[in-house]
């Protein structure tokens, strides 16, 4: 409820698997819109299924080692998108090119991104088109 009458949205990285149907409960048990974050498929494809009204996002840390082209990493997060359900996907910074972003959002997909404390690589990656990034250094961002 700590969140209910602000437009704030909290993300809730699931990290323990478990946890995931206590957290639905409560979600679902409220009027908050929050968004839930795990790098766990299992855990992302268990939310769009029991709690498909929240928001879900897979964190993706690597492409697999066959990924070497732009277009065989966009079909490879196209895909894991579908299989899992999700209409968000949270991607290391790394992994993101304008193209990866660009081809990602046509199909109705939102990128966001992890963990950029560098404001210039912030910058860089919003000029893009990012649709959100998680940050440790806020004040950083507001100079």
């Amino acid at each position: 409820k700590l969140f209910e009458k602000t437009k704030t949205v909290p993300v809730i990285e699931i990290k323990a698997p478990a946890a995931s149907n206590e957290v639905i409960r409560i979600l679902k048990g409220s009027n908050q819109r929050a968004v839930v974050i795990a790098f766990s498929e299992q855990v992302v494809k268990h939310f769009s299924t029991m709690a498909p009204t929240v928001q879900c996002a897979w964190i993706c840390s690597r492409f697999p080692a066959n990924c070497v082209s732009d277009k065989s990493r966009i079909d490879y997060l196209s895909m894991q998108c579908r299989k899992l359900g999700i209409k968000a996907i949270d991607l290391n910074f790394n992994m993101l090119s304008p193209s990866v972003i660009n081809a990602l959002q046509s199909q109705g997909v939102a990128v966001w991104t992890w963990t950029v404390n560098d404001p210039k690589v912030a910058n860089l990656l919003e000029s893009w088109g990012l649709d959100a990034l998680t940050t440790d250094s806020l004040l950083e961002r507001a100079k």
